[in-house]
Formats: structure tokens, sequence, C-alpha cells
């Protein structure tokens, strides 16, 4: 049902400044979020919604959070009581406002409990109970929070539906028979990275937004989209750098605060439609390339294995000034295209190695690294130490067997590296696109035309970040040291290949053996013999 604003208590005068504003005004979806750059209107639109609320159903009981408490006071709170009349909130006729104890009563008996989650914790808000909730710059918040706060909304039986709304027409709570009002989690954010909950729950190109849809609803607007904000202004945030006005003015997602590498749309190769901002690549440039990473590509491979953790590995391949010549008849330094992806959680060795082997079919490679800590002796095993490198080398393992080498894990170098490859260059032309400066690094984006390809690789690149070590008159202030809270099993084969040593030369194929030689009989008679004790012929 839409929402009304209570004319008998106090006149208050409805204005939305963009129509996404007033979508998510009238919105009834129980978990809401609205995004986008700053200010398109979200801490307005969240605070007109929550003074309506408060004003039309008595007793009404809210929470309004931010994560830190000076930004409470000064952004979030500001922003509510300019817009709150003060005859709401009246001392002469039961109302109370007290900032310091994060405090407001209505004079309808309607609360507001204004919380700063930096200092709460998940078992302090277990204990609280609210008709609706609604966080400002929640991309600062964890999903454990989210969620903690999720469950307490719904829980406080004591709100009124008032005579002139008709309280039969609202549902009732199963267990005390009371009608209840509508009650909401609303979630105002600055876009944040691919991997955040945010994104990962409400964007509608998030695969997991569809198991949520039918209770959550997603919102964004861009800076651009307020036409209260003076020209000069806009014009002076669109000069800044392109990773800024991408995420802050035009609210698009997959740039992290304090992130250590931003991804070009040069260096995405998708096949989706050319609206989504990288770089469309055609069905049949997609053939070709792969054709030519298949015969003139200089091939490497790069994995980080996980135990409960997932297990990644990434397929790249260098093409190299005189391939790029040949190929597509341009004058460049070469690319590197990360053009294959396997990532899996909770499998044993013996299923990545079948399925790394499987995906590498009958390639070569003049590499294969993973990380170092694979090759550290662990375990005791056949009576001796033993490593995670062993075992995809054992031969007991009924599975193809896979020969790494260890990788530089250098954090700085391996870093830096892949900022340099990511960084457009003048002396590059982009082989799809022609453009130039262009990115070294290039991905293969997944689609269902192709569905080995990039996605965990390019999310998490972009998702990584500085480690928040705190803030200044409102500016996070970051160390040096990577975020160890971001999702890295994708991001570390990418710092593994860009400090790989690279050959300008194609690796020797494997000799093929006639069919009807000596050789060949000889390989037939191992093969028997593995067969009959049950032991795959790639164990040998």
């Amino acid at each position: 049902m839409a929402l009304k604003v209570p004319q008998d208590i106090v006149d208050i005068q409805l204005s939305f400044v963009n129509p996404t504003q007033e979508e998510f005004y009238y919105c009834t979806k129980r978990n809401q979020l609205f995004s986008g750059g700053y200010g398109n209107g979200k801490s307005y639109g969240g605070s007109m919604k929550a003074i309506t609320l408060l004003s039309t159903f008595p007793k009404y009981k809210i929470a309004i959070s931010r994560y830190r408490a000076k930004d409470l006071v000064a952004s979030t709170m500001a922003t509510f009581f300019k817009l709150c009349p003060p005859e709401l909130y009246n001392e002469s006729y039961g109302g109370r406002r007290n900032d310091r104890e994060g405090y407001t009563r209505l004079i309808n008996g309607s609360e507001i409990e204004w919380i700063h989650l930096d200092d709460y914790s998940e078992e302090t808000l277990r204990g609280r109970e609210y008709n609706s909730h609604l966080g400002d710059q929640m991309e600062e918040v964890s999903e454990g929070v989210y969620i903690t706060i999720d469950s307490r909304i719904e829980r406080w039986d004591r709100a009124e539906i008032p005579a002139h709304l008709n309280p039969e027409h609202f549902p009732k709570n199963q267990f005390t028979g009371r009608p209840m009002p509508p009650c909401y989690n609303m979630a105002l954010v600055n876009p944040d990275s691919f991997l955040h909950w945010g994104y990962r729950r409400f964007h509608p190109d998030s695969p997991e937004a569809a198991k949520y849809a039918r209770t959550h609803a997603y919102f964004s607007a861009s800076t651009h989209d307020n036409p209260a904000i003076a020209q000069s202004l806009k014009d002076e945030m669109l000069s800044r750098d392109p990773a800024w006005v991408d995420r802050f003015y035009w609210g698009k997602w997959g740039i992290a605060g304090g992130a250590i590498h931003y991804i070009n749309p040069l260096s995405i190769l998708s096949r989706a439609d050319p609206g989504t901002g990288h770089t469309h690549i055609k069905q049949d440039d997609l053939a070709k390339l792969l054709d030519v990473i298949k015969r003139d590509g200089i091939r490497y491979r790069a994995m980080d294995h996980g135990e409960k953790a997932p297990t990644c590995c990434l397929w790249f391949a260098w093409l190299s000034p005189t391939a790029l010549h040949r190929n597509y008849g341009i004058k460049s330094k070469g690319v590197h295209v990360c053009y294959r992806e396997y990532y899996q959680p909770d499998r044993l060795i013996s299923y990545h190695r079948q399925a790394i082997a499987d995906l590498s079919g009958d390639e070569t490679y003049n590499g294969s690294y993973a990380d170092p800590d694979i090759f550290r002796k662990h375990s005791q095993k056949y009576g001796g130490r033993w490593t995670v490198a062993d075992e995809y080398m054992d031969k007991k393992i009924n599975a193809p067997r896979v020969n790494w080498s260890p990788a530089d894990n250098n954090e700085m170098a391996t870093r830096s590296a892949v900022a340099e490859l990511l960084t457009p260059q003048v002396d590059v032309v982009h082989p799809i696109t022609g453009e130039s400066p262009s990115p070294q690094l290039l991905f293969i984006k997944l689609h269902a035309e192709y569905p080995h390809g990039c996605s965990r690789a390019i999310m998490e690149t972009q998702a990584a970040k500085h480690k928040r070590i705190g803030s200044e008159n409102g500016t996070d202030i970051y160390s040096d040291e990577r975020d160890p809270n971001t999702d890295d099993h994708a991001y570390d084969p990418v710092r593994y290949y860009a400090v790989m040593p690279k050959s300008s030369e194609l690796p020797e194929r494997p000799k093929v053996i006639p069919q009807f030689s000596f050789a060949a009989h000889q390989q037939r008679r191992r093969m028997n013999t593995y067969r009959r004790i049950g032991t795959s012929f790639y164990g040998r």
C-alpha cells in the first residue's frame, strides 16, 4: 500500500529531486537498497520515508544507523532534522530530542534510536527490537551486522494503526493478533566492489539477486540526476580521477573504497550488451582471439589452492608484438589475455586435478605456477614429509598429474606489476577495438556463449583494497597493507602471473607417435597394465 503523509499531525511537503527517489519512497518491499553517486537524494529520500512512518503510526520504533558516531551526528542526523518539523518532537506535547543519548521521541509516542555501528557487536544488536531500520552509508558495514539488524526489525509490537487507515486492512501478528504496520530494512549505500553484500543481494546484474528478488528492491541514481546540484559542482566532480567519477558521480559498482586497482573497461572483453560499459566483443572476434591464443599464444597457468576455501586456476596467454602484427595487422607492444578460469570450493585435489586437466586439453604451457605455500612440507605421508604440490603429482591419485612451480608471492612487487599491466599505455594498441592507449592485460569475461570465461578474477582484482586504519576530517585513511577480509582466491593468481618469467618463444609441442609404430605398441601395453591394476594411465 502507498504511504500517506498524516496531514492531521503536521503539514509535511513532499518534493522529490528525481524519479528514483520517489520510487524508493513508495516502495513496499521489505528490504530496500538505494545506491548511487554523491548527492543523488538517497539520504533525503530515506529521511522522508522514516519521518512518514514515524508520524503515521503511533508508537512506531525505528533505528537509524551509520558506522561512525561522528558521521551519524554531522551528516545523517543533520539531514533528518533539517526535514523533520520541530513540532513533531515538541517537548510541550510529550516529544523529546536528545542527540547526546541518541534518542528521539515524537509527540505521538514513536521513537528513534540513533546507533553508530563501529562499536556495536552482533551480540549487542541481537537484543534490540524495531519496526524498521534506516542505515546510511551501509557499504561500511559488514554483511553479518546487516543480517543481524535485519533479524531485529518487525520485532517491536507496540506500534498502532490509526483508525483512519482501517486496522483491518493490515496483516496481523500470528501470536498477539495485533495489526502490524509496514516494516522495512532500508540501506543507503555508495557503490563498492562486486563482492559487497549490497551488490550480491540487490543488484539486478548479480547472479545471487534472483533468490532475494521477492523481498528485495534495488534503486540507483547518479549525481547527474539531481537538478538541485549546481552545474559548476558537477563539472568539478567530473574532472576528478576516472575511478572516483565512476563510483561517486555515476554510481557504478565494482570499485572498492581504498581500491588498489582500477580496471579500465577496455580490459574486459564481454559478449554482453554494449551498454554494460565493457569492451563488447562480437562472437566472430572472440572466436578469432581464441584461435590466435591457440596458434600463436605463449600460454601459462596460475593457481591458488584452497582446502575449504576455493581453489582457483587461471589460464593466461602472452600475445607478442609479432603475433599481434601477424593476426591483427597492428604495431603494438604485446598484450596478456586471461582467457579461462576455474574456481571451485570444497573439493578434493583429485577433483581439481581432473578439472584442470580437462580444461587444459592438449594445450602446452611455458609455465604453471602456484601459491608457494603448497610447497611447504606440512604433513606426513608415505613415511616422510609431504606437500600439497606432491599431491598434485601423486601417481596413486586417479587423476591427471599437474606439475606446479612455486610462484613469486611478494605482495608489493606483484601488486605493482598488476597495476602496470592494467594501466593504459601509449605503445599498446587494443587488438579488438584498435584503440590506443590501451591496457596490456585483458580478461575474456564469462558469458553463456563462453562458460569458462573470467568472473571471479575480474571481481576480486577490482575488490582488492588497502586496509582502512582510521579517518581524518571525514576522509578514510588507508595503510599500504591489503585488507585481509577481502576474497583473494582469484586475485592471487593474477598477481602470480604478473611477475612470471615470460618467454618469447612458443613451447615445443609434444611429439605425435605414429599409430602403428613400435613406440605406439609399447604405449598401449603400458595403458593395459595400468588398467589391470586399477590405476589411471595419467598416473604413470
